[in-house]
């Protein structure tokens, strides 16, 4: 019997999973840290190396993550080494990779450090540091804890959730994931899914467990799920719209933030 690693998504925490050759298994929640520029000397060096799992079409290939601050891919992993695979994808020692990669273990001389994901996605693979007034690069190292709060789900039922906030994308950890089910189920939205959402309104008071602290949500974004309509409606009219006056759209004014901040991958 050889050992297997799972990763399972449970309410909104991910947990590894993994079964031993004699049967037995070990259970350890994931615990997730964006590399920054405030942690990255602490978390990786110059030696050190993350491999792929197999079959992720590499062949051979190794990386690294680039740790000197002078360096023009500071922060951005880099080749080690090239297999076959990712020579064909024009590849180079030192050359940034220009693809995401899940599962990578990284060493250092013989340490194990863990399992790093590289993300190349145009809108969740990129990032920019928070700055704070000094100019220097602030991190959230270890996610907020708030006490229990009772959230109500789209079929009207209720549940209490334990949520955490650690500043990645803005988004609370501890809840459904929506949008893996969704894409789970080929992006197709049902009413069956719909009924599983669960948000967390304007004004929800969460209080850290470590120290009692309030704070206010305020939603930044809102996505509605539109789920698809099986019934013919018919003929459907349309002429209300005709009284929409685009007159009353108040005309754009520059907030005179500057220009945006370059971001690092």
């Amino acid at each position: 019997m050889s050992e297997s690693l799972y990763h399972l998504y449970v309410n909104g925490n991910w947990y590894s999973v993994t079964q031993h050759r004699d049967g037995s298994y070990t259970v350890a929640l994931r615990v997730d840290t964006l590399v920054s520029t405030a942690n990255v000397a602490q978390l990786l060096s110059a030696t050190t190396i993350l491999e792929p799992v197999p079959d992720t079409g590499s062949n051979g290939s190794t990386y690294r993550v680039d740790v000197d601050p002078a360096s023009e891919h500071f922060l951005q992993l880099i080749y080690a080494t090239v297999g076959t695979d990712d020579a064909s994808r024009g590849g180079l020692v030192g050359r940034p990779v220009a693809r995401s990669l899940t599962g990578l273990t990284a060493s250092d001389r013989g340490q194990q450090l863990g399992t790093f994901d590289w993300d190349q996605n145009a809108i969740t693979g990129t990032s920019t540091a928070l700055i704070d007034s000094n100019g220097s690069p602030v991190a959230l190292e270890d996610p907020m804890p708030f006490r229990s709060i009772t959230l109500s789900m789209r079929n009207g039922g209720v549940r209490s959730y334990s949520v955490s906030f650690d500043g990645l994308a803005g988004q609370f950890s501890g809840l459904p994931n929506i949008q893996a089910a969704l894409a789970q189920n080929g992006h197709v939205m049902t009413r069956e899914l719909a009924d599983t959402y669960v948000g967390v309104p304007a004004g929800t008071i969460l209080i850290d467990a470590r120290n009692a602290k309030s704070y206010i949500t305020k939603p930044l974004l809102i996505v509605e799920y539109l789920p698809i309509n099986e019934t013919n409606p018919g003929n459907l009219d349309l002429a209300g719209a005709t009284n929409i006056d685009l007159g009353t759209v108040p005309t754009y004014v520059d907030p005179g933030m500057g220009d945006a901040p370059a971001a690092a991958h």
